[in-house]
């Protein structure tokens, strides 16, 4: 009897320890939010039962959860198992803003339930791509995207990353707007903002809400950096501490010195244009090799107040590429200082507009 009673206790001891077993290993998955798959074990245990229904639940409503807080923070949080608090931290992040160009007049035309849809694919493309270098998406802002690298999870080639977000979203961006113009559909013109700076971030609310984001002069600067782009005709801009943290792996132009609205210091602005390393598709051509060459030595020539020899360069620039509206901004600007010549000239140019 004893023998019997022992053996049948650990049939149903080894009966009761399998499911329980599976549900540790879930509950482990659950800590690095893997939330693919949902549990599927059935038990003639109805506690256990209710605790694989339970266990579930909590997996939707965390993949539901990920949906409006970033993914990499979520988590953190689940794997600390602390309580989430208000504050905050100082970090140096890249900041990227994008915007779509004549949104307002885009919105007028199409109904509404249509350009729901279509505004959704653009954010979408736009999300992937910074999901794909590893960035976190901040938040929506209408047709525009902010995101940035370096939290909540620190890495050291923050501004790279951005720079491949940047240049993959427009890659993606022309790859819709072929489908949506052979589909009769408006395309889309993304303007991108790209800025690397110490700044706060963390979660700012109130105990009620809270929203993980960064704040700062940084993040300001990313998004005058967005639209400066209107000004020069341009789709990607980085400032020199992004173009100085990427290195030598990106391509990029001069624009120019600018006081963007509300700064009154001067920030050099480049033009993203391709990589020199990485992805195939992403690389640099010889004409953006070229172009960049004969800006950087246009430009020199002007900020040494050398109009003339400014003007023959950026006429060579026009020859090399009629669609660059940067020789037209200035040759314009050079002939205006021919005839009157600038006083206490710092080769700073303000914007009046964001």
């Amino acid at each position: 009897m004893l023998v019997l009673t022992t053996i049948l206790i650990a049939v149903i001891a080894k009966w009761i320890s399998k499911p329980l077993q599976i549900l540790s290993n879930e509950i482990q998955k659950i800590q690095k939010f893997d939330l693919a798959d949902p549990i599927a074990l059935h038990s003639r245990i109805i506690e256990v039962n209710d605790l694989i229904h339970s266990m579930n639940m909590m997996k939707r409503a965390l993949r539901t959860f990920g949906m409006f807080v970033p993914r990499d923070l979520v988590r953190e949080l689940v794997a600390s198992g602390k309580p989430i608090e208000l504050g905050g931290q100082d970090r140096a992040l890249t900041v990227m803003f994008t915007d779509v160009a004549d949104f307002t007049a885009l919105s007028e035309r199409m109904d509404p339930g249509a350009l729901l849809i279509h505004i959704s694919r653009h954010l979408a493309a736009i999300s992937d791509c910074v999901a794909e270098e590893h960035g976190t998406v901040d938040k929506y802002i209408g047709d525009a995207v902010m995101s940035f690298w370096g939290a909540p999870t620190p890495m050291e080639d923050h501004a790279l990353r951005a720079c491949r977000a940047a240049l993959k979203a427009k890659r993606v961006q022309d790859r819709l707007n072929e489908e949506w113009e052979a589909a009769h559909l408006p395309t889309f013109f993304v303007r991108i903002g790209l800025h690397t700076s110490h700044v706060i971030v963390g979660n700012i609310g109130s105990v009620q809400r809270m929203s993980y984001t960064a704040v700062g002069d940084g993040v300001n600067v990313a998004s005058r950096l967005e639209g400066v782009n209107k000004v020069y005709g341009t789709q990607i801009c980085i400032s020199q501490a992004v173009l100085d943290a990427a290195g030598d792996s990106v391509l990029a132009r001069p624009l120019d010195k600018v006081a963007v609205k509300g700064r009154t210091g001067g920030e050099m602005v480049y033009e993203l244009l391709a990589l020199k390393t990485g992805p195939e598709d992403l690389l640099s051509t010889p004409l953006q090799l070229d172009s960049c060459r004969l800006t950087q030595a246009a430009f020199e020539a002007y900020q040494h107040q050398e109009w003339q020899d400014a003007i023959l360069l950026y006429q060579q620039l026009f020859a090399l590429d009629p669609d660059d509206i940067i020789p037209e901004i200035f040759i314009d600007r050079c002939h205006r200082f021919q005839d009157e010549p600038p006083l206490n000239w710092t080769g700073v140019y303000t914007l009046k507009t964001k």
